[in-house]
């Protein structure tokens, strides 16, 4: 069974160095050292891919999560953990300590996907 498609992702600008993509009005650069999808990949082929195979992220705050999903693209290290793993009332008060360890656990179980965080509005 497919998984359905939640999220909106554009390819926003491709460089020698990796990529960008727009998300919820946020955008994430990929670059090609950690990405290893497109890390052998020319620019005219990840042109080509836009729009032909999408990419799938979840969100994963912690090493068990990120063990059982790593087969997907990207695993997304939010700031909204400080409401699911902290039970914080929103995002305000996570600090970026608490983002690093998140971070942390996530890369420790990874073995595919890119990590992508996008926590911490300063």
């Amino acid at each position: 069974m497919h998984g359905r498609n939640i999220l909106e992702i554009e390819v926003t600008n491709i460089s020698s160095h990796g990529l960008w993509i727009l998300s919820n009005e946020k955008e994430f650069f990929l670059s090609y050292d950690n990405f290893p999808w497109f890390k052998d990949k020319t620019v005219n082929d990840i042109i080509a891919k836009k729009g032909s195979k999408k990419i799938s992220i979840v969100t994963s705050y912690d090493y068990t999560m990120a063990t059982l999903c790593d087969q997907v693209d990207i695993l997304l290290v939010g700031d909204s953990a400080g409401m699911v793993m902290l039970g914080y009332e929103n995002t305000v008060p996570v600090t970026m300590d608490e983002m690093v360890l998140f971070t942390k656990a996530v890369s420790n179980a990874r073995e595919n996907a890119l990590i992508v965080e996008n926590g911490i509005a300063l």
